[in-house]
């Protein structure tokens, strides 16, 4: 995961830590020069305290690069290359605790077990300098006293290394905890932003199946009004002239019709409210009325029903009922309708298989210009958790033939039927 305090990065998050860092440095330095201001003998006395005073504004951007170049200068006063601390100036090695502070707080994977390391390195070196006299400075014998008289180069060198890892520890730890605790709320401020984004997408995707039902009903209902209407108003035509008589009845129905879908035109339209109604009218309840319209459209209908039907309304029963709304639909616009349509509904204990069988009008066959109806037909049933075909089925003969099981997805279901 990308850190925003990352090394190196020039976030405005990580700048307010940085600027203490530079802060922190010149402060230091400052403080030394104060302190020794009385004692000091050359610019070398002070050069200690200006090199850590340094490296603690470079840990704020490179604690790395600042551990590696405190190793490198305190080797080079172990070997008498640069000027070492004196008596009152050893404290200034304590600048270490800031480096690792940054190093904990700035370095990510693999880079912060090597500031470890390099803490540890640096650590051995300043408790080997302290031991050692060199001929740029004293030692902590001379300085304080030996930790132990009988091996004191021994117990020196343990003590004094000891302790200054200790203290580089210590800061490291108190760095990777601030980094800890600045990723925690990075990461819970980051979960609120998901959250409230997954909310959206969620209220987003409810709104679309919303679109997507209402489509569909409106398809369903008013396809089939408008296709019994206009049999109706075909053959009212027809025998105006003739039997002018049979032609009003013929208006009248088409007006009955036109109330029925214009009804059903605003259930859709009212929304969630009025699922229930719309459960009683637009399932198997409803079947009757159904196949009543579609024989003023001019249709033959033959019902069958095998097995015990299941005593409580289901979710299966509005699919079933959509299902045969849009093949009694497809038989009118497409099919010979001069023959008998056969609707077979057969029940199970844990399913109904809904059949709607009609012959082929002559010659090609005509399919809708957009499949919407067919693929609502598909997208309710395998809502529901059920299987449906529609194809030829024996010589001129069409079949469409839904599995809805009674107790399937009633959750998805409500949300597309």
């Amino acid at each position: 995961m990308q850190s925003r305090f990352r090394t190196g990065s020039h976030s405005p998050t990580t700048w307010p830590i940085r600027f203490i860092g530079i802060a922190g440095g010149a402060s230091f330095i400052a403080f030394w020069l104060l302190a020794e201001r009385s004692r000091l003998g050359g610019p070398s006395d002070v050069v200690h305290c200006l090199v850590f005073g340094g490296l603690i504004v470079l840990s704020a951007f490179r604690a790395q690069v600042a551990l590696l170049l405190a190793g490198l200068f305190v080797a080079l006063q172990l070997v008498g290359l640069a000027p070492g601390p004196t008596a009152t100036t050893w404290p200034a090695y304590g600048a270490v605790a800031v480096l690792a502070f940054f190093a904990g707080a700035y370095e990510i994977g693999l880079g912060r077990l090597v500031s470890l390391g390099l803490g540890l390195l640096l650590s051995v070196l300043i408790g080997a300098r302290m031991t050692f006299e060199s001929s740029r400075g004293g030692s902590w014998g001379n300085w304080v006293g030996h930790v132990d008289q009988l091996h004191p180069v021994r117990a020196d060198l343990a003590v004094l290394s000891s302790a200054a890892f200790g203290l580089f520890a210590a800061a490291w730890v108190a760095g990777f905890a601030m980094r800890s605790v600045a990723e925690k709320r990075q990461l819970s401020e980051r979960l609120t932003v998901t959250q409230g984004t997954a909310g959206q997408l969620d209220l987003e995707l409810r709104l679309t199946q919303e679109r997507e039902q209402i489509a569909r009903d409106v398809h369903d209902s008013m396809a089939h009004a408008l296709a019994v209407i206009s049999a109706q108003a075909t053959g009212g035509s027809a025998q105006a002239a003739t039997r002018p008589d049979t032609a009003v009845a013929v208006l009248d129905q088409v007006a009955l019709l036109a109330q029925s879908a214009l009804r059903d035109l605003q259930a859709v339209l009212a929304g969630p409210g009025s699922l229930a109604d719309r459960g009683e009218r637009q399932g198997f309840k409803g079947l009757p009325a159904l196949f009543e319209s579609s024989r003023q459209g001019g249709l033959t209908i033959t019902e069958v029903t095998e097995g015990t039907p299941a005593t409580q309304p289901t979710d299966a029963g509005r699919v079933a009922y959509r299902v045969v709304q849009e093949a009694l639909t497809n038989v009118i616009k497409h099919g010979d309708v001069t023959r008998t349509v056969r609707v077979r509904t057969s029940w199970s204990a844990t399913e109904v298989e809904v059949s709607v069988s009609s012959s082929l009008a002559d010659g090609p066959r005509r399919t809708t210009s957009s499949g919407h109806g067919l693929r609502g037909m598909g997208g309710r049933v395998e809502a529901s958790g059920g299987t449906l075909t529609a194809g030829p089925a024996g010589a001129g003969t069409w079949a469409v033939v839904a599995h809805l099981p009674l107790n399937g997805r009633e959750a998805m279901t409500d949300a597309l039927v």
